[in-house]
């Protein structure tokens, strides 16, 4: 792309009238510095975005963010800007030799005992009479462990490390997508069972296919979700204080020890160590960022924005001062890029800077 046409892109972003793909390619111009080889400077398009800015500078807020949550044009030009205004800057934001590349379609699958490894070059697999790639290949190993006998009612277990994410379609047709760092159990066939069941420790994303006869039950870390077809999210990481379901779609009765709630669309439950269950309406969009390939943070905490950074792309995080843990962001930013991007956003909101030491992020002040 020429200097000519990165204008025509900026000129038609002014007047609101660029595509969707063009605004993400604008940002990751300046968040990722992608722009070099159009010669194209930072100052040139700040210059061209700074009525824009000036006109939503007004809503900045105390509280820390990567970029304000504004809907549409505003949103993606503040990010920008931030963007800008970091490779400006003489004291950068985060301190690294080497950065890190954010995680893939990395994952495992157990049938009877047997492990095997995915393809990293596939994003999901389909169990039926056999087992295949997605995208309809198939793969001797996984032939061969699904035919083995007795593993067509058989526990599988898929399983995606610290860094990974995979696309699993059961033999039912229920669609789960896993986070990184996530487990789910299930069986090879549900034929002839009353329940659908399978366990989960992690995220994961659901999609139930549709069966009044055989709910669909979902066992995590002490909560219980069941449902006859629907669409929801399931947050159960041991790490995390709360088991969180999201609902978008249809609906799902969530049992704690204490009490059983139903959650209607845009409800979200959270489940705490004792059992009691609490419920409030959410915007979906933030629980599913992570099947979008995005991070959204919503008044959110240092210490957990760190902790989805560290499932994701396979690295420990140690603070300089406990304090910074409880720093508040607000903002949404791409998982595509190397940590360092995302690091950068946060360090110019001037809630902490960051130090990369091989697969290690400390958090300075």
């Amino acid at each position: 792309m020429d200097h000519k046409q990165a204008s025509e892109i900026i000129a038609r972003y002014k007047a609101g009238t660029c595509t969707a793909e063009e605004k993400a390619l604008l940002q990751n111009w300046i968040l990722y510095g992608e722009f070099d080889g159009l010669k194209y400077t930072a100052a040139e398009i700040l210059a061209d975005v700074k009525e824009i800015d000036s006109r939503i500078a007004a809503g900045t807020s105390s509280k820390a963010k990567l970029w304000l949550r504004i809907a549409g044009i505003a949103a993606a030009v503040t990010a920008m800007v931030f963007g800008i205004w970091f490779l400006t800057q003489d004291k950068p934001g985060v301190e690294y030799v080497k950065d890190i590349a954010p995680g893939g379609n990395r994952a495992t699958l157990t049938v009877q005992g047997k492990t095997i490894s995915l393809s990293n070059n596939k994003t999901g697999i389909v169990v039926g009479q056999d087992l295949k790639y997605s995208d309809g290949t198939q793969d001797p190993a996984l032939a061969r462990a699904i035919s083995a006998k007795g593993a067509e009612s058989s526990l599988v277990t898929a399983a995606t490390p610290k860094g990974g994410t995979y696309f699993i379609v059961l033999q039912d047709g229920t669609k789960a997508w896993l986070n990184a760092d996530s487990k789910l159990e299930f069986f090879s066939s549900y034929a002839n069972k009353t329940q659908r069941l399978v366990k989960l420790t992690g995220e994961a994303y659901f999609e139930v296919a549709k069966d009044v006869a055989r709910p669909f039950i979902v066992n995590s870390s002490g909560q219980q979700v069941e449902v006859l077809g629907t669409h929801f999210n399931v947050n159960a990481y041991n790490e995390e204080p709360l088991v969180r379901t999201t609902l978008l779609e249809g609906s799902v009765a969530v049992r704690g020890s204490t009490n059983t709630v139903v959650l209607k669309p845009n409800q979200q439950s959270a489940v705490a160590g004792n059992g009691s269950i609490a419920v409030k309406p959410v915007d979906p969009s933030e629980a599913l960022a992570w099947k979008s390939g995005r991070f959204i943070f919503n008044n959110t905490s240092m210490q957990v924005v760190m902790r989805q950074i560290a499932r994701w792309y396979d690295v420990e995080v140690a603070y300089q001062d406990e304090d910074l843990k409880n720093k508040l962001l607000d903002g949404s930013v791409s998982r595509y890029g190397n940590v360092s991007g995302i690091l950068n956003a946060i360090s110019q909101t001037g809630a902490a800077r960051f130090k990369i030491d091989n697969r290690k992020i400390i958090v300075i002040k």
